[in-house]
């Protein structure tokens, strides 16, 4: 479930505390461009929570609504404007960090863009040892 916060400014957009559990750790105010970078008209922005820790809000830069994402990433995301699909730890990032001997508990995660929330497509463990990020990257079909 996320958390939706109205905001009234969207050029000097400020995230308002919500009396939620984990907002303690939003920060007081985040700035963004204006401009959509997501799923045609929303914004993703981020801001770290701590070594290996990326809080997550998409802002749908029409009506001005920011949903706080229910999740964290670790080694950061991937997203398009022209899509719904956001990646949580993409492979190339995990191989970049960790080589090709990943830690146990990161993972690749693929989530849609859907009805103001984020849905949980799959989730990929990286191999270990050697491998490409393209091995564990879902093919198009």
């Amino acid at each position: 479930m996320l958390t939706r916060i109205i905001c009234p400014l969207l050029a000097a957009l400020v995230l308002l505390l919500p009396s939620t559990a984990g907002a303690k750790d939003m920060p007081h105010s985040q700035k963004f461009s204006g401009a959509p970078n997501f799923a045609k008209h929303y914004s993703v922005i981020a801001w770290s929570c701590g070594t290996e820790c990326e809080q997550i809000a998409v802002v749908d830069t029409l009506t001005k609504a920011v949903y706080l994402a229910p999740f964290v990433a670790e080694l950061g995301t991937r997203f398009r404007i022209n899509s719904r699909l956001l990646i949580v730890n993409p492979p190339d990032a995990i191989e970049q960090v960790y080589g090709h001997e990943p830690p146990a508990w990161v993972t690749t995660r693929y989530y849609q863009w859907k009805a103001h929330r984020f849905v949980l497509l799959c989730e990929i463990k990286p191999p270990r040892g050697e491998y490409s990020p393209e091995q564990f990257t879902p093919s198009r079909k």
